[in-house]
């Protein structure tokens, strides 16, 4: 298994100065057979790591650089925030018990199912891993179970309505900024709920929402823009 790590470190105008960082992992036709790192012209990092996501390089890597991350936003203002997907991204981050304060730690997701039987899958998945990490039921921001495009809405008010330190504001698009957005990415290349060709792929550049419906998935998504 070969694993690409896309990082974009960048200031979105946020009134606290601290660093931004999204990271983007690409599990997908990687060709490289030992690891590697290169900076892209537009300033993405990219770091290929032949390794096992869980038990290996990959997973480290996810750890120690949130560790890194979350310790510098709660230094710097307080609160440390992230969204998440489900699966073997997240399953990671048991490693960082006793090592970030969890406290000032807010969870946000970055696509999650709203409808049926599946609604909530994201938030079950990560149940185990919240617990092991000890963060407060308070700072653990789920989606609410409605109709898709009413949950996106919804989510995304709430978001905004948060303290700035938690939730900062993007001067130039005027969306939601997180300090993290941690995602995976499936073998059809899709990232959250943005699947190729869908509408809410071709809704970026330029969309006014960070979050969404998921086109046939009754779920919602975080968009590209809000993302990046």
């Amino acid at each position: 298994l070969q694993v690409a790590i896309w990082e974009v470190n960048r200031s979105r105008g946020r009134k606290h100065k601290h660093t931004m960082l999204r990271l983007l992992l690409a599990v997908s036709f990687l060709v490289a057979t030992t690891e590697a790192f290169a900076t892209l012209p537009d300033g993405r990092r990219v770091n290929i790591i032949k390794n096992d996501i869980l038990l290996g390089s990959v997973g480290d890597y996810i750890v120690n650089r949130v560790e890194e991350l979350a310790k510098s936003a709660i230094a710097g203002k307080g609160a440390f925030s992230m969204s998440i997907g489900s699966g073997t991204t997240v399953l990671p981050l048991v490693a960082l018990a006793d090592r970030v304060d969890f406290d000032k730690v807010h969870i946000f997701f970055g696509n999650e199912r709203t409808e049926g039987e599946a609604a909530g899958k994201c938030a079950r998945s990560g149940a185990d891993v919240f617990k092991t990490l000890g963060i407060p039921a308070s700072n653990l921001h789920y989606v609410p179970e409605l109709p898709a495009e009413e949950a996106a809405t919804k989510y995304e008010s709430e978001m905004r309505a948060m303290p700035r330190e938690v939730v900062g504001l993007c001067e130039n698009t005027n969306l939601p900024s997180l300090d993290l957005c941690l995602l995976g990415s499936g073998d059809d290349g899709h990232c959250a709920s943005l699947y190729p060709n869908s509408q809410q792929v071709i809704a970026s550049p330029g969309s006014t929402n960070a979050y969404l419906p998921a086109e046939g998935k009754g779920g919602i998504t975080i968009t590209i823009d809000a993302i990046n």
